[in-house]
């Protein structure tokens, strides 16, 4: 969660999409499928005044996001950091590419525009 100099709320987070095959309810999470679920990373961004939701960026090759901050610079973006869902091999949403699978991924950076969510820059890092 991040707030940024108008009150407008940024939230990062990720939506399941489905089930792996043979995936087991894990019984620590309400019976929730959470080991072998494929994620997404998701990062939105919503309206001090009324909470409707201004924009929302999905980033299907990343697990989620896992955290964000607004730049408070001036610079009107958000940093956002990402976790790959696995190895990815030509650049993706995130114009990133990730050769780690034994480690599970990568870990990314990137800056987002705060105005409309596109990605600005991206940096990314071996491992989660």
């Amino acid at each position: 969660l991040a707030i940024d100099n108008v009150g407008d709320v940024y939230v990062f987070g990720h939506k399941a999409l489905q089930a792996k095959e043979n995936a087991v309810p894990d019984p620590g999470i309400n019976g929730v499928v959470v080991a072998g679920a494929i994620y997404k990373g998701t990062v939105s961004k919503f309206a001090a005044a009324d909470g409707r939701e201004i924009w929302r960026k999905e980033f299907p090759s990343t697990k989620h996001a896992v955290a964000g901050t607004w730049d408070e610079t001036g610079g009107d973006a958000i940093f956002v950091t990402f976790e790959m869902q696995a190895e990815v091999e030509t650049p993706d949403e995130l114009g990133v590419t990730c050769k780690n699978p034994a480690n599970g991924g990568c870990s990314i950076l990137a800056r987002l525009s705060a105005t409309d969510g596109t990605v600005e820059w991206s940096r990314f890092a071996h491992g989660n």
